[in-house]
């Protein structure tokens, strides 16, 4: 049996240490992988339902929406840099 080289995961690093809430940091990890329970990975699995970002609803609910391309997402990082 043949064994595949898995990439290095540089975002693993930041999950490390005992500042990070153990919640938090499996929630990065499934993110990190794409592997979180949104839509569009729930409907790959054969379960059909309406894929529609549940905050905007206007697009797609995927990783990339959800975490950076959504306009409450986008509003979340503004108010958590300014304080």
């Amino acid at each position: 049996m043949l064994r595949t080289h898995r990439p290095v995961l540089k975002w693993i690093n930041a999950l490390k240490g005992n500042e990070i809430v153990p919640k938090h940091r499996i929630i990065a990890s499934l993110v990190g992988q794409s592997k979180l329970a949104t839509i569009d990975n729930i409907v790959r699995r054969g379960i059909i339902l309406i894929n529609r970002c549940p905050l905007c609803e206007k697009d797609n609910e995927t990783h990339s929406h959800l975490f950076f391309c959504c306009s409450y997402s986008k509003l979340f990082e503004v108010l958590s840099v300014l304080g």
